[in-house]
């Protein structure tokens, strides 16, 4: 099944969904950190492939509904998709 979802709808719909976020989070408090262990350091990257994110992406928790416009994504080997 093919759909065609115009720029304006994709940009309402993350508009939408900041100001919800925005929203749901307007009197919580700060974010908290934690400091990283004394010695510890970070030297080192490693290429990170479409096909892992799209392994762990599809690990996590279903949060996505029928009637979200996403909710069904179509990855192929000839495009990256961005949600």
């Amino acid at each position: 099944m093919t759909s065609t979802i115009v720029v304006e709808t994709i940009n309402k719909f993350f508009a939408d969904k900041v100001d919800k976020v925005c929203a749901s989070t307007d009197n919580a408090p700060p974010p908290t950190f934690t400091h990283a262990l004394a010695g510890s350091s970070l030297h080192e990257f490693c290429t990170l492939y479409v096909d892992d994110v799209i392994s762990s992406v599809r690990r996590l928790p279903d949060k996505s509904s029928a009637t979200h416009f996403c909710a069904e994504a179509d990855y192929q080997s000839d495009r990256t998709i961005y949600y």
